[in-house]
Order: C-alpha cells, then sequence, then structure tokens
C-alpha cells in the first residue's frame, strides 16, 4: 500500500486491515514522501501488530512506489490497496477463498464501490465503479 497524505483517512483504512476475518496477512506500507503525519500513524500501528511492515521509498509517484514495495512482500497473494479507502471485514477471506477455487496462474479482482464522508457520490465516479466492477465479474 502506497502512502502519500491521507492522514485523515489512514487510522480507518488501518483497522479495516486489522479487523479482517482472514488474519494470515502482512501490509507493506511504503511511505512515499507523505508531509502530514502519515508516517507516524503507519509506525504506531506497526508497533501494535507485527503484520505491518512500514518502509519509505526512495521513488515518487504512486507506481514507482509500489514497485519499491514489491520486493519486501513475503506472501503468494499481493492484494492492493489505497490508503484512503477501508475493505469490507470478509473481503481477504473471500478473494483467499475464491484463489484456492481456482489456483495459481489466475488473477482474482474484487469489486469497488467509492464514498464520501459529506455530500453524495457523483455520478462520474458511479459510471467509473460499474465499469471496474464488471470488468472484475467478466474478466
Amino acid at each position: 500500500m502506497a502512502v502519500r497524505d491521507t492522514a485523515p483517512y489512514l487510522p480507518r483504512c488501518l483497522n479495516s486491515i486489522l479487523n479482517q476475518t482472514y488474519e494470515n496477512w502482512e501490509l507493506i506500507a511504503i511511505n512515499d514522501h507523505s508531509s502530514d503525519s502519515s508516517l507516524k500513524i503507519l509506525e504506531d500501528h506497526a508497533k501494535a501488530d507485527t503484520r505491518i511492515k512500514v518502509h519509505s521509498s526512495d521513488r515518487k509517484k504512486l507506481i514507482p512506489t509500489l514497485k519499491y514495495g514489491y520486493k519486501y512482500a513475503q506472501g503468494e497473494l499481493i492484494n492492493r490497496m489505497d490508503s484512503d479507502d477501508y475493505m469490507p471485514l470478509n473481503k481477504l477471506e473471500l478473494l483467499v477463498s475464491k484463489w484456492q477455487e481456482y489456483g495459481k496462474g489466475n488473477i482474482i479482482a474484487g469489486g469497488t464501490e467509492h464514498f464520501v464522508d459529506n455530500g453524495q457520490v457523483g455520478a462520474g465516479f458511479k459510471r467509473y465503479d460499474r465499469w471496474l466492477n464488471q470488468i472484475a465479474r467478466t474478466s
């Protein structure tokens, strides 16, 4: 998970990962030059749970930061997460269960749903969600 200046959302994101029904996971959190308290939030959570590993990227931008983080992964499966999002409690359990059904050489994708704290999600984001979810169902 690349993290850049998402301190207002990061605790909820991290708690949604910590509370997963599937418990055999590791979180590789890569700080991407944050200027807010994101790094401190990550480090505090890592102290409380050893499954969270925190590193700081020597690169900038999302894709280079993610590539930097992949080298630290220890598991067989990777689920990318945005640091301003949160997971349903059984997301990892469902993804792993589906992957075990189909096995190596397959990609399992989850759905998405945009949300906002105040107001309403715009029509453009709703179209984007429908498009992403259609790809996940049919690919």
